[in-house]
């Protein structure tokens, strides 16, 4: 289930609105500054423009500060700049005057789009993991081939079963080698 935070003057249609399409909202009645230490657990952040006279200002602080989903709920009156400043600094627009079954539908894409995000994201945070053991192992084969006079290949071995014998993950083992390397320039300082 994902997480909304509502900076909204009437939340109760709103809340019955996002239960339905799998949004459970924070439990709290918040307020801007309650609302900004609530909203790095939300995957949604829905603000009303009638919520404060900053509110547009609130709303793209939102969307700098956090990966939430920030939703701004306007009037219909917002000039063409306003509309192009918040889009433009990640925020969706809905006029809060649409009807509930075109709010509950928005919000149902929101969800799509979050999921996918959140997948995507997991999958980066994976694919740098990744790179980062690579390029660790890499500089860590190096000098053991530079300093210890290895061929690369009893290099990788070297670092696979020593990550092995010591139940560890060959990036820690590369990073050991790399710190000990860095520490002294001693060639028989790598430990693992």
């Amino acid at each position: 289930m994902y997480r909304a935070l509502l900076l909204t003057e009437h939340t109760d249609e709103l809340a019955r609105t996002l239960r339905g399409v799998g949004i459970d909202c924070l439990p709290l009645q918040a307020t801007a500054q309650g609302g900004r230490e609530s909203a790095p657990s939300a995957d949604f952040v829905v603000i009303e423009g009638a919520f404060g006279e900053d509110a547009d200002e609130l709303a793209l602080g939102y969307a700098r500060v956090t990966d939430a989903v920030v939703v701004f709920l306007h009037d219909g009156n917002l000039s063409d700049g306003e509309r192009r400043n918040l889009m433009c600094g990640g925020v969706c627009l809905l006029d809060e005057a649409a009807d509930e079954s075109v709010k509950a539908v928005f919000f149902r894409h929101l969800v799509i789009i979050r999921k996918h995000y959140l997948e995507l994201k997991r999958q980066n945070e994976l694919l740098r993991g990744k790179v980062m053991e690579a390029n660790a192992v890499g500089r860590a084969k190096c000098l053991l081939v530079e300093r210890r006079s290895m061929s690369e290949n009893s290099a990788h071995r070297f670092i696979e079963k020593t990550a092995m014998d010591n139940r560890l993950t060959r990036y820690a083992v590369a990073n050991n080698i790399i710190l000990n390397y860095a520490k002294k320039d001693d060639t028989d300082s790598i430990g693992a």
